[in-house]
């Protein structure tokens, strides 16, 4: 997907499926965009899942969109370990406002 410059923007443990023959695929490209190869940062925020933005979204800063995908992707993994999101509503929170106080 990142090969042919498509970034997902809304990857989370919701939008991958196992398949009868235990392969896993990628589901739900509604707010999926292609993008350039030559990875020009992306300036508009994606209204995507909160729990798996990158810090440079919630920075509002320009941003690669298949960098934060494999970001989502790292935070699926420890969902997957861990059975918790390491980021809670009051976390995100406390960094957003630390993020204003900059």
């Amino acid at each position: 997907m990142h090969s042919k410059g498509i970034a997902h923007r809304d990857m989370k443990h919701h939008n991958i499926v196992v398949t009868n023959n235990i392969s896993l695929k990628i589901c739900d490209f509604g707010v999926s965009k292609q993008y350039g190869i030559d990875q020009t940062p992306v300036e508009k925020v994606c209204v995507g899942t909160i729990a798996f933005h990158s810090p440079e979204v919630y920075k509002n800063d320009s941003y690669d969109p298949r960098k934060c995908d494999i970001w989502a992707v790292g935070l699926i993994f420890y969902h997957m370990i861990f059975g918790k999101y390491p980021l809670t509503v009051k976390k995100v929170e406390t960094f957003l406002s630390n993020l204003r106080s900059l």
